[in-house]
C-alpha cells in the first residue's frame, strides 16, 4: 500500500489539531497568569502577527515570557510591549497606544498588543 495524499477534509483536522497543541502549549508555558491567559496570548499574537501557530508558539515560548509577564501584571494602563531584538535578547518597551508600537518595530521585533489579549480574555 502505497502512502497517499491528505484530503482537504484531513488537512482541516491537522491544522486544527496543530493550532490547539500549539495554544495548549503556550498555555502550560504561561500558567502563573492563569489557565486562559497563555490560550488568548496564543491567539491574539497569531492574529496580531498574521502568523501561523508554530511560529506563534515559537515567538512566545522563549526568553520574552518574564516580559510579557511582568508587563501584564502590573501594568493595565499599558497597551502593549514593543519586544526589541538586541543580539539573543530582548529589551522592553512598554507602549500606552500602538500606533507608536508601528513606527518602531523593525523585522525582528515583536509587537504584543494587551488590548487583543484582554478581548480573548473577555476583560
Amino acid at each position: 500500500m502505497g502512502a497517499g495524499f491528505l484530503t482537504k477534509d484531513q488537512k482541516a483536522k491537522q491544522r486544527e489539531r496543530t493550532i490547539e497543541n500549539a495554544a495548549q502549549g503556550v498555555s502550560e508555558f504561561y500558567f502563573e497568569l492563569g489557565p486562559d491567559f497563555g490560550r488568548a496570548l496564543f491567539f491574539a499574537c497569531m492574529r496580531v502577527w498574521a502568523s501561523d501557530a508554530s511560529t506563534t508558539l515559537m515567538r512566545l515560548n522563549n526568553e520574552v515570557r518574564p516580559h510579557i509577564v511582568n508587563t501584564f501584571k502590573y501594568g493595565e494602563d499599558i497597551a502593549g510591549v514593543l519586544l526589541k531584538k538586541n543580539g539573543f535578547e530582548f529589551t522592553p518597551i512598554y507602549m500606552t497606544t500602538p500606533q507608536l508600537a508601528e513606527k518602531l518595530a523593525s523585522r525582528a521585533d515583536l509587537y504584543v498588543d494587551f488590548r487583543e489579549v484582554r478581548k480573548e480574555l473577555g476583560l
